[in-house]
């Protein structure tokens, strides 16, 4: 298993190097297009759904604003093309200035939050803090709290919501915590 996963962590510094620029600065603007992660993403299979969101969002921060363009009119034909909508989130989340840009990725946000709370992105910091942003930062915590109301919900959004309320509501993260518990008495993440 230890070639496997060296081979992983070689593959996965190698698409995040590509996708990522090096000590937080932004990469210049070259004329030809970033590739498409996604595609390559896909291609290989072998990513899990938590690494692949990740990628998906950071590789969103370099798209040029006429892709930017391309993709909010791709949305509004399939809003559920979530691929899309991540890399738009990693945009104006890297990019937005605009108080259109900051609504823009409001939007996404809770759009995420709203009709896939499961989907493994939604515990990401682009998808958890809205900032400078007080009215989303509400709106988005009354989905979290909508969502994770009830301990029959998946453990995959009350795993998210838990993430959501660490630092905003602990209490309400504990008895998330709780509820994980129940569900899963035996994964060591949520111990006694």
């Amino acid at each position: 298993a230890r070639p496997e996963v060296s081979r992983f962590l070689i593959l996965l510094i190698g698409i995040l190097s590509m996708a990522v620029p090096l000590s937080g600065q932004r990469r210049p603007r070259s004329s030809s297009p970033p590739p498409d992660i996604s595609r390559e993403l896909s291609a290989l299979g072998i990513l899990p759904n938590e690494v692949r969101s990740i990628l998906l969002i950071y590789s969103g921060r370099n798209i040029a604003k006429s892709e930017v363009d391309k993709l909010e009119a791709d949305i509004r034909k399939t809003p559920d093309d979530i691929d899309k909508r991540l890399k738009l989130i990693g945009y104006y989340d890297w990019n937005g200035r605009s108080s259109l840009e900051h609504l823009r990725l409001r939007a996404h946000v809770l759009w995420m939050v709203e009709n896939h709370p499961e989907h493994p992105a939604v515990a990401e910091p682009s998808l958890r803090d809205l900032r400078d942003d007080p009215e989303g930062t509400t709106l988005m915590t009354a989905l979290w709290y909508k969502n994770a109301a009830s301990c029959d919900t998946s453990s995959a959004v009350l795993k998210s919501a838990e993430k959501f309320f660490f630092g905003k509501d602990p209490a309400e993260a504990e008895r998330l915590i709780y509820c994980l518990y129940a569900k899963e008495p035996n994964n060591p993440q949520w111990a006694n």
